[in-house]
């Protein structure tokens, strides 16, 4: 399923062909930048200077002041991006956007996403909910302002948005954390994978063997709505399942500036407009600049002046799904021979174009009953047990580092962090580096969580959580760099279960290298650092193939051999030997693999709509390749032998070695590398029926027959695309691309494509990049893979994303002299 009819973009067929119409009577949305405006609300003036990319510099004498303008530049420049967020974390985009978001609006009301976040307000202390009560007015402040000039998607879609209130600003964290706690989904994966094929056929292909046993089948078509559901909920938002992130943090012993530097990268689906907004905030008492979420006060990643941080995903496994035993009625559980009776609410969804729809949230002891997002009628409900999702004080937490500054300061304020659990790295003004788990990390009587469990099994229960003084935690290390990766953050010895999720450990084992290969570092070098696209696993599988010496059939298998043999492992945007590559890749894995039949889809992360081909499973299945090709180890290839053969993949056949494995693969991903532009056939396996040859054949006539030119391997190509970028008209001027990017999964320039055979263009990669040079703030760094501006007719909708492909980063200074010397366009906001 592609992005162009899933998603945001599916149900808006009300208002096709009214795009251009839309958006040229949408030009008078677009709000100045210049000048002073009156807004209703404010206690004294506010001024806002912004640079040449609209990056604002807000400047008052109070925080009320200060958060309520924050709230009224969000809102000026991302008003239907904060509505989108706050629909999707309540429940309500099938009310706008018609019956085909149906399915994601029962997910999120079975998670109560809406009745939490509400509670979490009346969790907050005094200077944190003053700070979200005046966000709330100045968002509210500029809904009343604007009136007539609304957004184009508000006239396109033909509703007008309601008064925030403050728990909408605590949505965006529920919705960060079920695109960043995704173990679920490969908890279903597995489970699925033990029920059709055997613990043992699991034990084997899951590198670190928690398989269990896994009494019966989850009812699959159920299992791929609910993952559809959520994939939906998040990735047109931005916030989809990703590759992850990179962040490091280097002391001053080994700077060439006299003080840390910070860097990150967060890899989330790229979208536009971004999932971030760049903003400097400061008064007497508060002072931060960095990326926020557009409808949350406050910034999530940059530094205060004095303090700096920085996240990546620690991939903790937080979420376990029970299979329920209830009565016959469906109204009570059974989870220790004692009949519990279920907590129900009933749920009611406004659906544009048609009727309205009724169903009943039930929740065990566990958790809610995942499955009735779907259906109540199924044998097995599953429920799922995820703390995240109900009150906390996550709020706290984020102000609380907004404000600390020391270390003893921000990580006191990361004890309030509950989800998404992170790997935070941080530095001081005085020279002092730190990592902080931060997240609830669950503990269990018996199980480790990596696959579905009966409810009634003892070992599945929650016993409690990690104390945060024994999360892992580091100060001041001897080699002054810390870094993460999503890769394994603790050792065999450390007490505590974290996961078996984590990602395959090259991105992080780059970055070290790269630091540790000298001293002397500046920002400079941090940057390019980030944009480095050397491939471990690509040097590996160059070597394997020199040494094993495998002989294609074919004369296009042969020359891919050939210049694979020769490449230099570099994994440049349009270079033949990369895009070489990352075809033979997919192709050992179909040729490993390919025994899995109709599961290979999911194990390997071929749909979107699946399990993402960066989590669980897959993550680990090119490092396992390599380790087996280079030992020779014959295992994975003798399973794929045992396995029945009416469950294989269509064309598939068992090998008996690694050179025949390779063989083949080179033959397949030689004759797609020679062919025309193959772009809807990235995996002609999945996506055409028949043979490999005549699949092969269809795929590259058919891409001929559409494009008419010859443009080879588009696949590795990114769309930024709007949530409503499918409507006729309107996509040409929302959308941007497709264009090729370098990188992969793998590489520290992380531009992850999605392996579904449409190859819709999407990818997961820099959503920003920042470096923060905590000797000097004036000489920090950043770029933003889009643009300020959410107004796809503002000349800052786009502007970054040039430069972003480049490689370039524009300054992000911090000194107000700075700040006023490059300043293009001057605003005061005064009370009305």
């Amino acid at each position: 399923m592609g992005r162009s009819s899933t998603v945001l973009g599916a149900g808006v067929s009300v208002v096709a062909g009214a795009g251009v119409a839309a958006y040229v009577a949408g030009r008078r949305a677009v709000p100045g930048w210049s000048g002073t405006l009156r807004l209703d609300g404010l206690e004294s003036h506010v001024d806002i200077l912004r640079d040449a990319w609209g990056i604002p510099a807000i400047t008052a004498s109070s925080e009320h002041d200060l958060f309520f303008s924050q709230g009224a530049i969000h809102a000026a420049d991302r008003l239907f991006q904060m509505d989108l967020l706050r629909r999707a974390g309540t429940g309500r985009l099938a009310e706008i956007l018609g019956h085909r978001m149906v399915a994601t609006d029962r997910l999120v009301r079975t998670f109560g996403f809406h009745l939490h976040a509400r509670q979490d307000v009346d969790l907050l202390g005094a200077d944190a909910r003053a700070a979200l009560d005046a966000y709330t007015e100045g968002v509210n402040s500029w809904i009343r302002y604007a009136r007539r000039r609304l957004p184009v998607e508000f006239r396109m879609l033909r509703y007008r948005p309601e008064p925030w209130e403050p728990f909408h600003s605590l949505l965006a964290t529920r919705l960060m954390s079920l695109s960043l706690c995704g173990n679920w989904q490969a908890e279903l994966a597995r489970g699925e994978i033990a029920a059709r094929f055997g613990d043992d056929v699991l034990a084997t292909l899951d590198a670190d063997a928690h398989a269990r046993p896994f009494a019966a089948q989850i009812a699959t078509e159920v299992l791929g709505e609910l993952i559809t559901a959520a994939r939906d909920v998040t990735g047109a938002l931005g916030l989809g399942y990703g590759t992850g992130s990179n962040n490091w943090v280097i002391g001053p012993r080994r700077t060439g500036t006299g003080g840390a530097i910070v860097a990150n990268d967060p890899h989330l689906d790229l979208t536009l407009p971004s999932v971030w907004y760049e903003q400097l905030l400061r008064c007497d008492t508060y002072a931060a600049r960095g990326f926020s979420f557009p409808g949350t006060p406050g910034v999530v990643l940059g530094h205060n002046g004095e303090l700096a941080w920085a996240f990546t995903n620690s991939v903790v496994d937080v979420q376990d799904l029970y299979i329920e035993d209830l009565d016959d009625a469906g109204t009570s559980a059974e989870p220790d021979g004692t009949r519990i009776p279920l907590v129900t609410r009933r749920e009611q969804i406004t659906v544009r174009g048609a009727d309205d729809v009724e169903f009943t949230v039930r929740s065990t002891p566990r958790g809610p009953i995942l499955t009735d997002a779907v259906s109540a009628e199924l044998e097995q409900p599953v429920s799922i047990r995820w703390d995240a999702i109900l009150p906390n004080r996550m709020s706290e937490a984020l102000f609380g580092m907004n404000r600390a500054r020391t270390a003893d300061e921000f990580r006191a304020a990361l004890e309030h962090w509950s989800a998404p659990a992170q790997n935070v790295v941080f530095a001081d003004a005085r020279g002092n580096i730190g990592y902080q788990h931060a997240g609830v990390i669950p503990v269990r009587a018996g199980s480790n969580g990596t696959i579905p469990l009966r409810a009634t099994d003892p070992a599945g229960v929650w016993t409690g959580t990690v104390p945060f003084e024994e999360a892992p935690h580091a100060f001041n290390p001897s080699a002054d760099r810390i870094v993460t990766a999503n890769d394994r953050i603790v050792d065999d010895t450390y007490p505590h279960f974290i996961s078996v999720e984590w990602m395959n450990g090259y991105r992080g084992e780059r970055i070290r290298e790269l630091i540790d290969a000298r001293d002397g570092h500046t920002v400079a070098d941090q940057c390019a650092i980030q944009l480095d696209v050397h491939s471990i696993p690509g040097t590996q599988l160059r070597d394997l193939l020199i040494s094993i010496k495998p002989t294609p059939a074919t004369r296009s298998g042969a020359d891919l051999m050939a210049l694979l043999a020769a490449w230099d492992a570099q994994l440049g945007a349009d270079d033949d030997a990369a895009i070489g590559y990352r075809i033979l890749v997919r192709c050992i894995q179909d040729e490993v693999y390919g025994f899995l039949g109709d599961m290979l889809a999911t194990f390997l992360g071929y749909s979107r709509t699946g399990i993402n081909g960066f989590w669980g499973l897959f993550g680990r299945s090119l490092p396992r390749l390599l380790a087996d090709m280079t030992a020779d180890d014959l295992t994975l290839l003798e399973l794929g032998k045992r396995v029945d053969s009416k469950r294989h993949a269509p064309g598939w056949r068992p090998h008996s070695s690694w050179r025949s494995v390779l063989e083949c693969a080179l033959d397949r991903a030689g004759e797609m590398w020679a062919g025309e532009a193959l772009g809807d056939s990235y995996h002609p396996r999945l996506a055409l029926p028949g043979t490999r040859t005549s699949m092969l054949t269809r795929a590259r006539n058919g891409a001929q027959r559409r494009l008419g030119v010859r443009r080879r391997h588009s696949f590795h190509r990114l769309r930024l695309q709007h949530p409503l970028g499918v409507i006729p008209g309107f996509g040409s001027i929302a959308n941007h691309g497709p264009f090729p990017v370098a990188g992969d999964a793998d590489t520290v320039c992380a531009a992850g494509a999605f392996n579904n055979p449409l190859n819709d263009c999407s990818m997961v990669g820099p959503s920003h990049r920042h470096v923060i040079d905590l000797a000097d703030l004036d000489r920090s760094r950043a770029i933003l893979c889009g643009g300020q501006s959410g107004h796809p007719a503002s000349p800052h909708y786009a502007d970054q994303v040039g430069m972003w492909r480049e490689g370039a980063m524009r300054p992000a200074p911090w000194s107000p002299a700075r700040i006023e010397r490059d300043a293009v366009y001057r605003q005061r906001f005064e009370p009305a």
